[in-house]
């Protein structure tokens, strides 16, 4: 599982199906209202919903007004899945699933092999553990939801 989440952003650039991202047409497969993320040549990155495109600029619909930004400044434009959200809370509930399994397991031990002093914090530990296993279920959801797909890529 780690490996795969290690592995993806690789898998990822080198999945375009044989297609070449190099060229700036392929801006018109996307679907105004699409959330894409354009990378420019300086590092910065604008995220937003897909307005259009022309021989010039890639406009892009961001939190506070519509930007439009020169071909010139465009180093890579990804189209971000829709729904990926839903994948952080899916592996939110997976992990605090496991940790309280496990967090049950442990507690159950402390309290065996302290003669029954620790019998108290069996909930402590199950709840400690069930948020821990719930921060890495979602952060492993988030990493294998948050899959981008490259549309166009400077040359």
């Amino acid at each position: 599982m780690v490996a795969l989440v290690l592995a993806e952003p690789a898998l990822i650039r080198a999945g375009d199906g044989g297609t070449s991202t190099s060229s700036w047409q392929n801006l018109g497969t996307l679907a105004a209202g699409q959330e894409i993320e354009v990378e420019r040549a300086n590092g910065t990155a604008v995220k937003g919903a897909f307005i259009g495109f022309t021989d010039q600029s890639v406009s892009v619909r961001g939190k506070l007004s519509e930007i439009a930004i020169p071909r010139g400044d465009v180093y890579r434009v990804r189209l971000r899945r829709a729904g990926y959200r839903k994948y952080a809370w899916i592996g939110a509930a997976i992990g605090a699933g496991a940790g309280a399994g496990a967090g049950a397991g442990l507690a159950d031990r402390a309290a065996y092999q302290s003669g029954g002093d620790y019998a108290g914090l069996k909930p402590a530990i199950i709840g400690l553990s069930a948020g821990v296993g719930a921060l890495a279920g979602a952060l492993i959801g988030t990493a294998i939801g948050n899959k981008r797909t490259i549309v166009y890529a400077k040359p």
